[in-house]
């Protein structure tokens, strides 16, 4: 019998790959792990995989819960010391801006929220204030939706003069030892195009 001959493997790799099979580990070799697919942030900050349902992992920068957004939804930097995450929510077709949803956590009770929420907005008289709650993770979620003409959040900077037909989608989420309040704005359109969006987001809260 002639002797078997190598192929571009020493004697060392050969052992990694029958070590590698015997123990059903991918790094037995200390190669690197498989590297997930583009498409969204995960808890440890790195890149995740999108599911099929168009969702991206969980962002990095809120310890207290955790939650999945449209992979659309493109994460920008989160102006502001109260600020934990913010996305760019694209635009409707025929809007003139993207909206934004922001991630806060600050104080204060659901009513005062709710009358800080209204003083940014010239409120549509025709359309009032929508206050609804949800049960979602074992939390008691209100939700708010508001209309009108936006006149900013207060940020350093933002663009104060009042933007007729926009829209608030908010979200007050009651975690200890303060709550996180999601809010998207934007024009009319594209909130209400982004609201399964919202939805969703909301639906996949969870607490570590």
């Amino acid at each position: 019998m002639s002797p078997t001959r190598r192929v571009g493997r020493s004697a060392p790799a050969a052992s990694c790959i029958v070590l590698g099979l015997a123990l059903g580990l991918a790094t037995a070799c200390g190669g690197d792990a498989q590297e997930p697919a583009a498409g969204g942030a995960t808890a440890s900050g790195t890149t995740g995989a999108t599911t099929s349902s168009g969702i991206r992992g969980s962002h990095p920068f809120a310890p207290d819960i955790a939650w999945d957004a449209p992979v659309a939804w493109e994460v920008i930097p989160a102006q502001g010391a109260f600020r934990k995450a913010a996305y760019r929510v694209p635009r409707a077709p025929g809007d003139a801006a993207d909206g934004e949803l922001t991630v806060v956590v600050a104080g204060g009770g659901v009513g005062q929220n709710i009358e800080r929420w209204k003083s940014q907005f010239e409120l549509d008289r025709t359309d009032p204030l929508k206050v609804d709650e949800r049960q979602i993770a074992g939390m008691k979620l209100t939700l708010v939706e508001l209309h009108g003409a936006f006149k900013g959040s207060g940020m350093p900077g933002e663009k104060t003069e009042p933007r007729p037909g926009w829209a608030m989608l908010a979200a007050v989420v009651p975690t200890r030892p303060q709550a996180y309040f999601f809010k998207l704005t934007g024009p009319r359109a594209t909130v209400e195009a982004a609201k399964s969006g919202f939805d969703a987001l909301l639906a996949s809260l969870r607490l570590p």
